[in-house]
């Protein structure tokens, strides 16, 4: 029991023992805890600092960057004023080249204004010989009055009449055959229809052509007449009879057709439109006043109306003689017998479109 005693001692002492390098460990634990804590801080701190100095070193990439882009706009500008300063040595060297030339202008004009000044010098020698000389010739000539007349006019002008007219009426015959023969289409336009058809037609054209042919022949008529009343009654100068004759028939032909689109289009207003351009254009055609003496608006405007033409044709064939001038006019007269044509036969279209209408409505039977 002693024995087991003693052992029960000893076991309680190594507890103690035991117990007592427990604490120690326990305590080396809590200090390894608190160790182990600082570290994990001092990881953070540094891992912080880490940060920064990434964000520190992006910030100094960029302004790297910048400076490269900032060295390369200075290279550019450095290569442009390098340019700049090139073109500006080529031009300080053209320049001074066209210096150089225009001293040489200059001193090739001193040489010739000193060559002149010499030439002149001696020109004013010789006018001083020459006037001393005149003047004793001029004093041994005696006054009269043949003398007298010959200093005072010693050239005579001596004029001559082109293409002149015997009479003022063959000034004027332009003037008036273009207006007889505009009226005398206008007045005929009272007396013949110029669109009520005898029966209806078969179509607009066969209406058309049927009275306008008509009209032709009774323009014809009329120019014939009208040139020879003038070249038999009258008794007018002209030059080639034959052009006279028919470009006579060509202005008939050309005011009849614009007569004819005029009445076949407004009837009775149409009449009197033509009344009115037949007047607006006697003083703007070279009638009474030469075109060129109009003022610049009535000079253009005279340039539009037919009447221009068939004054300046009947000119060409009366007094000039000038086929090519004659033939250049009576080309435009043939564009307004061609449009006024086209018109008149636009308007017969139309009045034989509303004619057959009516045709078809009246024979319809009534409910």
């Amino acid at each position: 029991m002693v024995d087991g005693q003693k052992t029960a001692v000893a076991g309680v002492g190594q507890l103690k023992v035991g117990q007592t390098q427990l604490d120690s460990g326990l305590a080396q634990l809590v200090a390894g805890q608190t160790s182990a804590v600082a570290g994990v801080d001092q990881l953070v701190e540094g891992q912080s600092k880490l940060v920064q100095g990434a964000s520190t070193l992006a910030g100094g990439a960029s302004q790297v960057a910048a400076g490269n882009h900032s060295l390369t706009n200075s290279w550019t500008q450095l290569g442009t004023g390098v340019s700049s300063l090139k073109e500006g040595l080529s031009q300080i060297s053209d320049g001074n080249q066209t210096v150089a030339t225009g001293w040489e202008t200059m001193t090739e004009g001193v040489t010739s204004l000193n060559d002149g000044a010499n030439k002149l010098q001696t020109g004013s020698s010789e006018l001083a010989t020459g006037l001393e000389a005149g003047a004793q010739q001029v004093a041994s000539i005696k006054i009269t009055d043949d003398n007298i007349a010959m200093f005072s006019s010693p050239v005579t002008l001596a004029g001559e009449k082109v293409n002149s007219y015997s009479y003022y009426r063959d000034s004027t015959a332009p003037y008036i055959l273009s207006l007889a023969l505009f009226v005398g289409m206008l007045i005929l336009s009272f007396f013949v229809d110029f669109k009520k058809p005898a029966e209806l037609p078969s179509s607009a054209i066969s209406w058309f052509v049927s009275k306008w042919l008509q009209l032709v022949l009774f323009a014809t008529l009329q120019a014939v007449l009208v040139a020879v009343f003038t070249l038999v009654v009258l008794q007018l100068d002209v030059q080639n009879v034959l052009l006279f004759i028919l470009f006579a028939i060509l202005v008939s032909i050309t005011f009849m057709s614009i007569v004819f689109f005029l009445v076949s289009a407004a009837g009775n207003v149409g009449r009197f439109i033509g009344l009115v351009v037949i007047i607006a254009q006697l003083s703007i055609t070279g009638s009474n006043l030469p075109i060129p003496m109009l003022p610049e608006n009535l000079r253009q405007m005279s340039s539009l109306l037919p009447l221009t033409y068939s004054n300046a044709g009947f000119k060409s064939a009366i007094s000039l003689g000038d086929g090519s001038f004659l033939a250049t006019n009576s080309g435009v007269l043939v564009i307004y017998l061609i449009a006024s044509s086209v018109l008149a036969l636009i308007a017969f279209v139309i009045s034989y479109r509303s004619l057959t209408t009516k045709r078809i409505s009246d024979t319809q039977p009534t409910l």
